[in-house]
């Protein structure tokens, strides 16, 4: 399906607002007319992969001045070519913004929904008309309409009238409407905190956990960077909560694992041959040479592991933020979570996001406290937050946010505690989660 949008008849597209709802319709389009087709049967046949919408936002004066058919509605669907092939091969809507903003500020919630239920309008008017079905059908669409709406989680009207305005409508480009009406589409929170591994990517991938690692995986796909999500300079919570970067990527929070931990972990490591990488704010550290030190380098993306063979030289050189074992998931399960509960209770804590990695971490740490120094740090609040994981240490993170996502493949315990459960990471549970809820 090929989606166009663009603005005309008074409203510049270049605006933040216009920029803002275009965008947003670029990718509700194609979702709302899936729901449309798919929902009912009568229409199945109506639409291929080769048909083309158009979405026309404008004011009332372009709908005056271009549509002959114009009665003072909101939403106009037009279709063209050969309207009796059994395949709709492109349509168009035309939505007034003027006459939706007023009808959302009259209805009591945000212009974007307003255009989302005038899109699905004149999508229904776009295939009822290529099944000419239309005639003195108007209740039976209208009942349609909210179906589809609920189907994509968007607002409905609870009856009302979908398409007229039952006042005199507006006149003039979206500026000079009366104050309050013209509000666009507002994210419902400010800040997005993501886990990366089982979450962010996909199973198959890989996993990340220091900043540079984070960067240059996302550079793979152009998001790391100045204009990215993440950087040198960009804010962010990592290892678990242990380095925190405020604005201007400044570090402002570090802990550091507990010496006396340390320097079991890295006794235990070499006295039973378990592999052991040590972080420490950008680089991570080993004691010895092994092939899962080699695995966790090429395949995740951490920095390349610095040998220091001697613990007293490792201590002293180095500051340790926290140390991770990496083995088979029975081994650690059976072995190695038992035995490092036991032997840093009350000294230091052991968290695991991944089955074949077991994480030892200062105590009363966590990705929620990390959070939580870094909103302070901006002044902002937990309720502009929305966060997402899946494991046992995302747990903190999600029951500060306003709203904690868990994706369906996550752990039990951090399911307990979110508010939504979306789906996996390998069916896009994080971009459904930002579509949804955003």
């Amino acid at each position: 399906m090929k989606v166009l949008v663009a603005a005309e008849g008074g409203l510049p597209s270049d605006t933040p607002e216009i920029v803002e709802i275009i965008e947003a319709l670029k990718l509700d389009v194609p979702n709302a007319m899936d729901a449309a087709v798919q929902a009912y049967s009568v229409y199945a046949s109506a639409t291929k992969s080769g048909f083309t919408i158009a979405v026309l936002l404008c004011n009332n004066g372009y709908l005056s001045n271009h549509m002959t058919e114009w009665r003072g509605e909101a939403c106009i669907a037009n279709l063209h070519g050969d309207q009796d092939c059994a395949t709709l091969k492109s349509g168009s809507v035309t939505i007034s913004v003027e006459t939706a903003a007023q009808q959302a500020e009259l209805r009591g919630h945000s212009l974007l929904d307003e255009v989302r239920v005038l899109l699905v309008h004149g999508i229904l008017q776009l295939l009822c008309l290529h099944e000419k079905t239309c005639d003195g059908a108007e209740t039976e669409v209208q009942i349609e309409e909210k179906l589809v709406l609920e189907t994509l989680n968007w607002k409905t009207l609870d009856g009302q009238a979908l398409s007229r305005l039952h006042e005199q409508p507006l006149h003039g480009p979206l500026a000079d409407v009366h104050k309050g009406a013209g509000r666009f589409y507002h994210p419902k929170y400010k800040y997005i905190f993501c886990d990366m591994d089982g979450v962010l990517f996909y199973s198959t991938y890989l996993r990340t956990e220091a900043r540079p690692a984070v960067i240059k995986v996302l550079g793979k796909v152009k998001l790391s960077g100045t204009q990215g999500i993440v950087s040198e300079s960009s804010p962010g919570v990592f290892l678990q909560g242990l380095l925190v970067y405020g604005e201007g990527g400044k570090k402002i929070h570090q802990v550091n694992l507990d010496i006396g931990v340390a320097r079991e972990a890295l006794l235990y490591s070499v006295e039973n041959r378990i592999c052991l990488v040590a972080f420490s704010e950008d680089d991570c550290y080993t004691m010895f040479n092994h092939p899962l030190v080699d695995f966790f380098h090429v395949v995740y993306h951490e920095p390349k592991a610095k040998i220091i063979s001697d613990v007293d030289l490792f201590l002293t050189t180095v500051d340790i933020q926290k140390v991770v074992f990496l083995e088979n998931p029975e081994v650690i399960s059976s072995v190695l979570r038992p035995y490092w509960a036991n032997e840093v209770d009350g000294k230091a804590q052991v968290v695991q996001a991944q089955r074949d990695v077991l994480e030892i971490v200062p105590l009363g740490t966590s990705k929620g406290k990390g959070v939580k120094i870094l909103l302070e740090s901006l002044g902002a609040s937990p309720d502009q937050v929305m966060a997402i994981g899946d494991g046992e240490n995302d747990k903190e993170m999600l029951q500060l946010a306003g709203l904690g996502v868990a994706l369906s493949n996550g752990c039990e315990v951090t399911k307990s505690v979110a508010d939504v459960i979306c789906a996996s990471n390998d069916e896009s549970g994080v971009a459904q989660a930002i579509y949804k809820y955003l």
